[in-house]
């Protein structure tokens, strides 16, 4: 038998050695039956191999909210890995960092070669070096990705409300606020975006910022209310025409298919 793994995965067949075959892994252990439920995503995870490739596909992800006595609680009783639920309980008390609990699990797992581990731990390394705001986008970034739109407005929100970092460059706090409009816009608050956008623009004067904005407060149905720094650098009498056309052509399409329209932009 064969499950779908978690979310852009290969997929799991049970009941043999775990050994690949083309995109199909047959594993040792069989899918229990209470999963592990991680919030963040949404995701279901049955076996210590699904964990194994989520922590792996998702490593932007992974802090100490989900390492923690939950996990460990399940990998003992559902999974019956009493001696790894241990060797990871310890190695918090000892002050072990999540990023070498997650290698532990991997191991434990037997899913990954060891060049396959050594690239994650590769990637670790790169993590490691990042500025608190940068890893947070990441994660951010992938929680927009995988759907999951308010944990993603609530981890861009998270790093526009700690203090600026001067390490970090006006385009990359443009992005934030980009990608925090973007996040509104794919539900359906339109006016929220276009505030955010035009703060993008305001961090990062590109013209794209400014249409989104425009496009953003059409569909909100509340007009054009540009503040001073936008107003700075007027939209095109191109760009007007152009969006007249398509905001018209808009008009005669369902709200989703607006959505998409816009957020291709």
């Amino acid at each position: 038998a064969t499950r779908e793994k978690p979310r852009g995965s290969h997929l799991l067949a049970r009941g043999g050695p775990c050994q690949e075959v083309g995109t199909v892994k047959l594993c040792v252990h069989e899918p229990v039956k209470i999963p592990y439920y991680v919030e963040a995503t949404g995701v279901h995870l049955y076996s210590v191999e699904e964990l194994a490739y989520y922590l792996y596909e998702n490593i932007y992800l992974i802090d100490e909210g989900m390492i923690d006595d939950r996990l460990f609680f399940w990998i003992d009783t559902a999974l019956g890995l009493s001696k790894l639920a241990e060797k990871l309980y310890k190695g918090r008390t000892a002050g072990t960092h999540v990023y070498n609990q997650v290698m532990t699990i991997l191991q434990a797992s037997q899913y990954y070669s060891e060049s396959e581990l050594s690239l994650l731990s590769e990637r670790i390394q790169s993590i490691s070096g990042m500025q608190t705001q940068e890893r947070m986008k990441n994660k951010a970034d992938e929680l927009a990705q995988n759907g999951k739109f308010w944990g993603a407005v609530s981890e861009y929100e998270r790093i526009l409300g700690i203090r600026q970092n001067s390490r970090l460059s006006v385009e990359f706090y443009a992005n934030v606020w980009n990608n925090l409009a973007s996040c509104y816009a794919k539900v359906f608050l339109f006016e929220k975006a276009a505030s955010c956008y035009e703060n993008a623009y305001q961090f990062h004067k590109q013209p794209e910022y400014k249409e989104r904005a425009y496009y953003a407060r059409k569909l909100a149905c509340c007009g054009i209310t540009e503040n001073d720094e936008v107003q700075e650098t007027k939209i095109s009498e191109e760009f007007l025409e152009k969006s007249a056309v398509i905001l018209k052509s808009l008009e005669e399409r369902s709200k989703a298919e607006c959505e998409k329209y816009f957020l291709e932009k």
